[in-house]
């Protein structure tokens, strides 16, 4: 039920006006020209019902009031409502424009979206197809409506609108699930057969680690081994220079001695050869 409109800067409203709507039937009277459907346009415009060209303007800024009668130009245009829901709900709702073509709206006091302010509406007649608000020459198309626009109508009138809509949008999140779902089955079968390629990858390289690791080990085994071998290899040679080197010192000694006694052979022979030319001569005198 609505409680209140409150008006400011919204087409001919230069001033804040605030119409109160008690219990039954409150009607707006005034002469032509007297401002009458506007208090409508701003409840459609305001629960996004009507758009600026559905209002008689041409865009959003044509709303706000421009002059008149010694009133300067407003800087923007704003109505809120305040309404109650079936549920006993309290639904504060207002809309502005600003010159430069920017808008905004709360509900409750708090920025919200379209979509938000059409759900909160719903149920009460100022949702989306409801008929809480009527203009002339929109009876017949009510009436005439299809099969499907006329069931919207009534389940708005009926308060249903909310909880069809509810059910209508876990519909399209659960089939939008569904289209998730179905992705992330692809995604997971991917990411299983990369699993599998990445298992065996891993495999293959655990078994060259370990391979390389026994062929290391082989290696510095097969390098300890010739290590050792050389080491005796060398420890044999130096044996067997350290004897050389003793036969070696041991022949020089006995090359030496015999150097010696040839010596002193030679100078034995020598001798005996003088003492035998002296014989010689000796015994020549004596055969004389």
């Amino acid at each position: 039920m609505l409680q209140s409109v409150t008006l400011q800067g919204f087409k001919s409203f230069a001033d804040r006006t605030r119409l109160e709507f008690g219990p039954g039937v409150s009607a707006v009277i005034g002469p032509n020209g007297s401002g009458k459907s506007n208090v409508v346009e701003a409840i459609r415009w305001a629960t996004h019902q009507a758009r600026a060209r559905d209002l008689r303007a041409g865009r959003g800024t044509e709303l706000i009031f421009h002059g008149s009668g010694g009133k300067a130009p407003l800087g923007l245009a704003e109505v809120q409502l305040e309404l109650v829901t079936p549920a006993g709900d309290r639904v504060n709702l207002a809309r502005r424009v600003y010159r430069d073509g920017t808008g905004e709206q709360d509900l409750n006091g708090r920025g919200v979206r379209v979509r938000d302010v059409q759900g909160a509406l719903r149920g009460t007649g100022l949702g989306p197809g409801g008929l809480a608000v009527i203009g002339q020459g929109e009876v017949s198309g009510v009436v005439q409506a299809e099969g499907k626009t006329l069931l919207g109508y009534v389940q708005e009138a009926a308060g249903l609108s909310r909880a069809v809509t509810a059910r209508q949008e876990t519909e399209a999140r659960l089939r939008e699930a569904d289209t998730h779902l179905d992705s992330l089955r692809l995604v997971l079968n991917e990411r299983e057969a990369a699993l599998e390629r990445l298992a065996r990858a891993a495999q293959d390289a655990r078994t060259h680690r370990d391979l390389s690791g026994r062929v290391l080990t082989l290696e510095d085994a097969l390098r300890r081994d010739r290590q050792l071998t050389l080491a005796r290899e060398v420890f044999a040679a130096r044996s067997e220079a350290s004897e050389l080197e003793a036969r070696s010192a041991a022949l020089a000694a006995g090359v030496q001695a015999a150097a010696a006694a040839v010596d002193a052979a030679r100078d034995a022979a020598q001798e005996a050869r003088a003492r035998r030319d002296a014989y010689a001569g000796a015994l020549d005198t004596l055969r004389a």
